[in-house]
């Protein structure tokens, strides 16, 4: 997940203040595992919604994708070149245009 981040997105100071019983506990009630899945209902979405994955990330690519298609119409997919699982800080310059870009589309069209 944080292998090809660099040294200023690792937050080492930030995740020391981490517990065992903390991070057992983040995993045991938000964990993927642990939520009930709501794809039949994500094309209920009203809203636009902005799924941006990592291009080097397949599993979350896949995922964004499939996301994207279950929300329909309402949905935009930006898929962030040279980047993996933490798209918005391997490559913060194309995520911020992406969303950039997404914010203008979406601003324009009055939703």
């Amino acid at each position: 997940l944080f292998d090809r981040l660099d040294d200023t997105n690792w937050f080492v100071e930030e995740r020391r203040t981490n517990t065992v019983a903390g991070l057992a506990s983040s995993l045991r009630l938000a964990g993927a595992g642990a939520q009930t899945p709501l794809w039949e209902r994500l094309g209920e979405m009203s809203m636009p919604v902005l799924v941006v994955a990592g291009a080097e990330d397949a599993k979350y690519t896949d995922l964004a994708i499939r996301t994207a298609a279950a929300i329909g119409a309402n949905a935009t997919l930006a898929v962030i070149d040279g980047a993996g699982h933490s798209a918005h800080l391997e490559r913060p310059d194309a995520f911020a245009a992406a969303l950039d870009a997404w914010l203008a589309a979406v601003s324009t069209t009055g939703q």
